[in-house]
């Protein structure tokens, strides 16, 4: 698409290519041509994939995540062109991370599956420095922002819980509206997985299943109406998407394998078939055509295509799996599975001649002016809410989420955490999950705290033992994980919360994706990049504590 222990191992190897060659053995094209031979560029840790590639200011872009089963991970990183530096961006707490898209002059990162939400998506953005967080609010609910797409100077988003949707911001994502949710029977589920933008016109991946019958039709939003595309084929999953060469592609698979099919929307045709296609898993397009990665024997390959119907193999990728690849500054980049249980990147070696041109600057855009509000009145209706746990997840959710936008004053959400939540429980996921409502009470309050981006969450709740038993979701409703994320958001900085943090790296009894969030935590408040460096944490803050100042109001400066 288009797009334990130390922190990683950064390769820049060659690997042995079948029958003996080097990889840098098998072409040798001039240096931006992007046939070039790919190299292990880095392997990158703790979780086995990267994915989610997209190129953006003279850097590729990925997540590092354990991709399809339900789990707590999802950190970001970058890898510059010219240098090959690699950058621990930002942790999401999300268990994994849609298409991104860049537009504006911004990168946005959609959270495929965020914890934090109770029925929302949410959206990170960043100009490569900065981050902002985006929340996007609708009923029905939705779990799941699945691809993001730029189009006519408007962001799409693609979203899911139960039901497929189509939403549609107009201000860089700052307000959201659904344009389309797709009709879908009780107890059944449909999704879009991936979008494409043609001709003013926005294409997107369907998957639903109708009592135990799949299909997989393409539809197309052309001005208010979203209606399937003729010829597509609704027996075949569409893999990946992309628009190019006067129309939309798509990499489509089904029990007879992969096929890749060409729509301008009116007229859909198959290019290639199983015959003669490769087993690709993703591709991607740029000016002369192709390319395509998927599995092949004795681990990963590269394809090339000009016109999608003949195939060649440029080259094998040993030392994992593909899954994703980019063009990006006329170069290919390709991300998957390692085979040593990391994930890895395959690109070019760095080189410092850019041919694309600089990218638009950053543009954020500015925030509507908020309503006034009786804060005192807020506290009564507050204090009213938090008292009917069955109402946590609609009442209280939106009006904190409200307040949140509107800029609480000092200590509004903190004088509720400790507020007499009512000895009850919720049932979540169907009663598949039943938090007691101080955790789930807690947990929307201190969400507000994330989305405001103000107030002091208490040193005590990063200091709570974990003590959650695991369950199949793989998601707590408990005041400590959405700690750390308000934490981050807020940049609550001061000596005792760092110190809690670091502190915290020590505990051998919180899970893995926990230990990431209190990575997250301390990157995103800090702006140091160790990652899941732990003992440069450590010797860090063992040389710089003394140095920072004392507590004060909004942390340190």
């Amino acid at each position: 698409m288009k797009h334990t222990g130390r922190l990683l191992v950064v390769a820049a190897v060659l690997l042995p290519l079948a029958g003996g060659r080097s990889v840098a053995e098998s072409v040798t094209p001039p240096p931006n041509d992007p046939t070039r031979a790919l190299e292990v560029l880095v392997t990158v840790g703790p979780w086995p994939t990267l994915s989610a590639l997209i190129g953006y200011r003279g850097r590729v872009w990925f997540a590092n995540s354990v991709r399809y089963p339900d789990h707590n991970s999802a950190d970001l990183y970058s890898l510059g062109l010219a240098v090959g530096d690699l950058r621990f961006e930002r942790h999401l707490f999300t268990q994994d991370v849609g298409t991104p898209v860049a537009a504006g002059g911004l990168l946005y990162w959609p959270y495929e599956d965020p914890r934090p939400s109770v029925g929302w998506g949410h959206i990170a953005v960043t100009d490569g420095d900065n981050w902002q967080l985006r929340v996007m609010p609708g009923d029905p609910p939705m779990f799941h922002v699945h691809a993001m797409e730029s189009l006519g100077g408007r962001l799409y988003a693609a979203t899911s819980a139960w039901r497929a949707g189509l939403h549609l911001s107009t201000d860089g994502g700052l307000r959201w509206r659904q344009i389309y949710d797709h009709p879908t029977p009780k107890r059944q589920i449909s999704r879009i997985i991936a979008l494409a933008g043609f001709d003013g016109r926005l294409f997107g991946a369907l998957v639903e299943r109708r009592h135990g019958t799949p299909r997989f039709p393409l539809l197309v939003l052309d001005g208010d109406a979203v209606t399937e595309v003729p010829g597509w084929p609704e027996t075949a999953r569409t893999l990946d998407l992309a628009a190019a060469k006067g129309g939309v592609y798509g990499l489509v698979r089904d029990a007879g394998g992969a096929a890749f099919w060409r729509t301008d929307g009116r007229l859909s045709k198959r290019l290639a078939d199983a015959a003669t296609m490769p087993p690709l898993r993703a591709f991607a397009a740029d000016a002369d055509g192709f390319w395509g990665v998927g599995d092949a024997s004795g681990g990963g390959a590269l394809w090339h295509s000009g016109d999608g119907r003949r195939w060649r193999r440029v080259q094998d990728l040993a030392g994992g799996r593909p899954v994703d690849v980019v063009v990006y500054d006329g170069r290919v980049y390709v991300s998957g599975t390692g085979s040593e249980g990391r994930g890895i990147l395959w690109g070019p070696p760095p080189s410092s001649s850019p041919i694309l041109p600089p990218d638009p600057p950053p543009a954020w855009p500015s925030p509507p002016t908020p309503g006034a509000v009786d804060w005192t009145a807020a506290r009564t209706i507050m204090n009213e809410a938090v008292s009917k746990p069955d109402t946590y997840r609609t009442r209280l959710r939106d009006s904190v989420y409200g307040w949140a936008l509107a800029g609480p004053p000092r200590g509004f959400f903190e004088a509720a955490l400790d507020s007499p939540f009512p000895d009850k429980t919720v049932a979540m996921f169907g009663g598949r999950l039943t938090p007691r409502a101080v955790n789930l009470g807690r947990h929307i309050l201190l969400w507000g705290m994330g989305v405001a981006g103000r107030g002091r969450v208490p040193v005590a709740l990063l200091e709570r033992p974990w003590i959650q038993v695991s369950n199949r979701p793989q998601k707590w409703f408990d005041s400590l994980p959405m700690a750390l994320f308000a934490v981050s958001w807020v940049g609550q900085n001061d000596d005792a919360t760092v110190a809690s943090l670091i502190r915290r790296l020590d505990r051998a009894a919180d899970p893995a994706w926990l230990r990431g969030d209190i990575i997250g935590a301390l990157g995103a408040v800090t702006g140091k990049r160790f990652g899941y460096d732990i003992r440069a944490w450590r010797q860090w803050w063992a040389e710089s504590k003394r140095k920072w100042p004392g507590p004060g109001p909004g942390g340190r400066p």
